[in-house]
C-alpha cells in the first residue's frame, strides 16, 4: 500500500509541476518521435487527470500521433489535441512509476527464477521487497520476462501462445 501512496503522491507532484510550467499543447510544440507526453482521457471524469506519460513513436496524417506505453507493449493512435508534452528533464524511471498508477499496474524490476512444472516466474517488483510467483501468461508481454525466458531457454514460454 505504501508503494501505491508514493506513486499517487509522485503523480500529484507531476501534475502540479506541469500546471506551474504552463506547458504548450502538442500542436504548439511540434511533436517528434521520442517526446514524452501525457494523454487527456476522453471518457474519464475531469477529476481523474491526465494519463501517462507515453512516448511518441511517430506522427501521422490528420494531426494524429502514435504513442507507446512506457511499461507495456500497448500502442495507441490519438489526436494531437489530446496530448501535452512533458519536460525533457523528467527521469524515465520516474515516468514509468507514474504511468503505473494509471491502470494500477506494477513495474517489474527483475525476474529471479522460474518453476517449469507450474509455468511460473518469480518476480521482483519495483519498490517492493517480497518477490511473488506469477503465471507466465500474465507476464508474456513484459520485456524482462521475455528476455529471461529466452536466456533460460524456457520452451513453454517461447513457444507460440506461451503454452
Amino acid at each position: 500500500m505504501q508503494h501505491r501512496d508514493d506513486l499517487t503522491r509522485m503523480q500529484r507532484d507531476l501534475v502540479q509541476l506541469l500546471s506551474e510550467a504552463e506547458l504548450p499543447s502538442a500542436r504548439e510544440s511540434g511533436l517528434k518521435a521520442g517526446d514524452l507526453v501525457l494523454l487527456n482521457p476522453v471518457r474519464k471524469s475531469k477529476l481523474h487527470g491526465l494519463l501517462g506519460p507515453y512516448k511518441v513513436v511517430r506522427t501521422l496524417k490528420h494531426k494524429t500521433v502514435e504513442i507507446a506505453s512506457l511499461i507495456s507493449d500497448q500502442v495507441k493512435i490519438v489526436h494531437e489535441d489530446r496530448l501535452m508534452v512533458i519536460p525533457e528533464n523528467l527521469e524515465l524511471d520516474r515516468t514509468r512509476q507514474l504511468q503505473a498508477t494509471d491502470e494500477e499496474e506494477y513495474v517489474v524490476e527483475a525476474i529471479l527464477g522460474h518453476n517449469t512444472k507450474n509455468k511460473t516466474l518469480q518476480v521482483k517488483w519495483l519498490d517492493y521487497t517480497t518477490p511473488t510467483w506469477e503465471p507466465w501468461l500474465n507476464l508474456r508481454q513484459v520485456e524482462l520476462a521475455q528476455l529471461y525466458a529466452r536466456d533460460h531457454r524456457l520452451r513453454w514460454a517461447t513457444s507460440p501462445g506461451g503454452r
